[in-house]
């Protein structure tokens, strides 16, 4: 998936005036041996995103472009602590995104349902094919 996200990445900075906070996933890995060493790592990342939020920008929230699978399981146990890592960071956030655009199926899902409370959304139409609009319920956040 690297090759793709990143040229995705590349053109959502080039077409939006964003801020890029960055989730290193090797510094994850490696945090992830020391106690609450992830939480201070992803505490690190949510406060960095909040202060840019909260100062009116927008803010693109990715991971390390390098391909990190000390697991040796084929990088599924990576891409869960990378998956729950984002999570977390999204729903630490003391303030309401005025938008979010997830990328990938699982996480997308995850960061609606752990990160947002989604339980109910009304799919709008799409901005473009296989990118749909959702509004949320009242109780998302």
């Amino acid at each position: 998936y690297v090759p793709k996200t990143s040229e995705q990445l590349l053109a959502a900075e080039a077409a939006v005036d964003a801020w890029a906070v960055e989730l290193d996933v090797a510094a994850l890995v490696e945090a992830e041996g020391e106690e609450g060493a992830v939480d201070e790592l992803v505490g690190r990342v949510t406060k960095k995103v909040e202060t840019m939020l909260r100062g009116g920008h927008d803010v693109i929230l990715y991971t390390s472009r390098r391909t990190a699978h000390a697991d040796g399981a084929g990088g599924l146990r990576t891409g869960a602590l990378v998956n729950s890592a984002l999570c977390d960071a999204v729903k630490g956030l003391g303030c309401r995104p005025r938008y979010l655009v997830a990328k990938g199926g699982i996480t997308s899902n995850d960061v609606a349902v752990r990160s947002l409370g989604v339980d109910r959304a009304v799919v709008r139409g799409q901005l473009l094919p296989g990118v749909p609009v959702w509004a949320l319920g009242p109780r998302s956040k």
